[in-house]
Formats: structure tokens, C-alpha cells, sequence
């Protein structure tokens, strides 16, 4: 049986991956004129769902789950996520 092998995880890959997390979500608040307040919380404005869209892309193209966008998208459910990124089946 062949076993996995995993990438050594340090501290300072976390850093530096929460470091990025943190770029792009100040670079979307910018790009769109909201607060971290709006992005984070339950306000369902055009305005502020297509910065979580947004987000929710980037956060994507790091290569992070639905569930893990959840997380950091508020403690919102995957299906949400699934839906901001457009991937939920209409039929």
C-alpha cells in the first residue's frame, strides 16, 4: 500500500498563507468601498454580495474548499459558497 506523502506544514507557511488571505480580503474591500463590517456580516445589498463573490472566487483560486471559504466568509454554510461561486446545479 502506497503511502501519501504529505507537505511539511510549518508556521511559517500558515503566516504566510494567512498573510495572503488577509491581502485579498483587504484588496476586495477596497476595490468595492466596504467595511469589513458588510463583508462579514448578514447585509444582502447588490453591492456587498458581489464583493463576497468576489472574495469567495479568490479564496477559491488559492485553492481553499467551500467549507473553509465558509470559515472565513463568516461562518456561512458550503452550499452558500457553492452558490457565490456559481456551482450549484438549477435543475
Amino acid at each position: 500500500m502506497e503511502q501519501k506523502k504529505f507537505e511539511k506544514i510549518t508556521f511559517t507557511t500558515i503566516l504566510h498563507q494567512a498573510r495572503e488571505e488577509l491581502k485579498i480580503i483587504e484588496e476586495v474591500c477596497q476595490n468595492h468601498s466596504v467595511s469589513l463590517y458588510d463583508l462579514f456580516g448578514n447585509d444582502r445589498r447588490a453591492k456587498i454580495v458581489v464583493a463576497r463573490r468576489e472574495l469567495a472566487h479568490k479564496f477559491n483560486e488559492l485553492g481553499l474548499s467551500p467549507n473553509e471559504i465558509g470559515i472565513l466568509l463568516g461562518r456561512r454554510d458550503r452550499t452558500t459558497v457553492l452558490n457565490l461561486l456559481g456551482k450549484l446545479s438549477t435543475g
